[in-house]
């Protein structure tokens, strides 16, 4: 709560929690920190709202402001670069099923498995030095880690697909076709797509 300093209900602390607090002990929790003055309560009509007691939070001096300021420029700029990457890869998409042969497809498709990881990699490392960002720059990030990662599984579906028409046509098993075209999985390469954000799979 006091990285995200927003309003939190107590169903949205034991979700983000994942289940390992009962929300009993939740609200006895909370409760607790609000008779001790480290959150405060809202009550709109019936529904009951807690954040952070503002003042306890530091203020950043001006030289921390400065900091966070270019820190987050940074951040917008690998966002965009990330953005453009995705759009590159999209394209590339397109044109391998419309375009490439199947020896190309299969060579193709595991080179953007290793791009997939990296940028994938690039991503959370973005996002974990996002925490003295504001909530609506994270959520900014965190989508765009999202589409990527969709996007991962999209084409892992996909090689999967032109996979299984290819066995059909030969007779083969697809595991047994993929080993004669010298083909890749993701497991193959120790290629392993990383989760989803909490918040993403608890909608």
């Amino acid at each position: 709560m006091t990285t995200q300093n927003r309003p939190y209900n107590v169903q949205m602390v034991v979700d983000n929690l994942h289940g390992r607090v009962k929300k009993t002990v939740a609200q006895r929790t909370i409760d607790s920190m609000v008779e001790s003055g480290k959150l405060v309560l809202k009550e709109f009509g019936k529904q009951k709202v807690y954040l952070v007691n503002q003042a306890t939070l530091s203020k950043p001096s001006q030289e921390e402001l400065s900091q966070l300021d270019t820190h987050i420029t940074q951040l917008e700029e690998q966002l965009r670069s990330y953005q453009d990457e995705a759009r590159t890869l999209d394209g590339e998409q397109r044109a391998l099923t419309s375009q490439l042969t199947n020896e190309e497809i299969a060579a193709r498709l595991t080179e953007l498995k290793g791009e997939n990881a990296k940028l994938a990699e690039r991503l959370n490392v973005a996002k974990q030095g996002a925490s003295s960002i504001t909530p609506e720059e994270k959520k900014s990030i965190e989508q765009s880690f999202v589409r990527n990662l969709k996007e991962w599984k999209k084409r892992k579906r996909m090689c999967g697909d032109i996979l299984d028409k290819m066995a059909e046509g030969t007779d083969k098993a697809p595991s047994s076709l993929r080993e004669e075209l010298g083909l890749e999985v993701d497991e193959d390469c120790n290629a392993v797509m990383p989760p989803m954000p909490a918040e993403k799979r608890a909608r």
